[in-house]
């Protein structure tokens, strides 16, 4: 459900991009931490490490 919420918010970023009211490199930070999000997220979901 939380990786689900990080896809929609990317995806209200990119409108507030093509709308210009984010700057392209407000647009390139918060993607990249949200990216960063949903990676730490689906590795929470998954099997766990073995070391």
């Amino acid at each position: 459900m939380a990786r689900g919420s990080t896809t929609e918010a990317v995806t209200q970023l990119a409108v507030m991009r093509i709308r210009q009211l984010i700057s392209a490199e407000d647009y390139r930070r918060a993607r990249g931490l949200l990216v960063r999000i949903a990676q730490m997220l689906s590795r929470l979901c998954g099997p766990p490490r073995t070391t």
